[in-house]
């Protein structure tokens, strides 16, 4: 994996990265992508919020999805006996 690229980062971040990178056992660069990826999943999950909090205020789009979910839980157990 190449190394080429350069970022700043406070000397308070790089004793924080330091640190954390010694306690899990792992390379700063490591934590750095981990961390990398945790945010873009917890900027999708709130860009998805906002989404659907902005369809809510709208009742007829709100009320088309209700419908196609109605319709998604009857297939959900299409070909299960029941226990």
């Amino acid at each position: 994996m190449s190394t080429t690229h350069v970022i700043r980062i406070s000397e308070r971040a790089h004793h924080e990265l330091k640190d954390l990178a010694a306690q899990l056992n792992r390379s700063m660069q490591a934590v750095i992508e981990q961390a990398i990826e945790e945010y873009k999943r917890k900027r999708f999950f709130e860009q998805a919020n906002l989404a659907y909090a902005k369809l809510k205020e709208d009742p007829v789009a709100w009320e088309e999805v209700r419908a196609e979910r109605a319709l998604w839980e009857n297939t959900i157990a299409d070909g299960l006996e029941k226990e």
